[in-house]
């Protein structure tokens, strides 16, 4: 076993970045009992990790990174090299990351609420336009009945002037008939 030293290790993929991956590693490094870590994005395809341990402690810290990895995530390269700064002890470091962590939830939340805040701006526009809608097929609803009842009206006037002419051209043709 190797003396305890202190490494760098650089995760290297597409996507390593946004996907919870530091709080994995976080998880595994507290699940070995390491004190000195942290873990920190480098752009959007590497994750550096500082970690004080043995070598053998690295190596079996990425094989289970490795034997685990979350479904998301897809590593292409690992590095390791020898680091001479400071380490901050892992509960600090992960403090850090939750605090980061509820500052990305907060901006998420507020993105959501935004989006809602248009989606029910839409709703509401199409609710009024729904209502606008309904209004114009009553007025029409309302135009149809007064058309047909008018219509009504005029036929039974019709019907009735028929009936009127219809005895009338029968008296005049049974008078007629009958020489009356």
């Amino acid at each position: 076993m190797n003396g305890v030293g202190k490494y760098r290790v650089v995760f290297e993929g597409s996507p390593i970045t946004g996907v919870g991956f530091r709080v994995f590693l976080h998880d595994i490094a507290e699940y070995l009992g390491f004190k000195r870590f942290s873990a920190r994005n480098i752009g959007v395809d590497k994750v550096e990790i500082l970690i004080e341990c043995s070598r053998d402690d690295v190596d079996r810290f990425i094989k289970y990174v490795k034997s685990d990895i979350p479904e998301r995530v897809n590593i292409r390269s690992v590095s390791i090299e020898e680091y001479n700064g400071s380490i901050p002890d892992i509960e600090s470091s992960y403090r850090l990351l939750s605090l980061e962590q509820l500052g990305k939830m907060v901006e998420i939340g507020s993105a959501i609420i935004g989006k809602m805040d248009l989606m029910l701006a839409k709703q509401n526009e199409a609710l009024k336009r729904k209502a606008e809608t309904t209004s114009d097929v009553r007025a029409l609803r309302d135009n149809l009945e007064l058309l047909i009842d008018e219509r009504f009206k005029r036929i039974e006037r019709d019907v009735e002037l028929i009936m009127k002419r219809h005895i009338t051209l029968d008296t005049l043709i049974v008078a007629k008939y009958y020489h009356i």
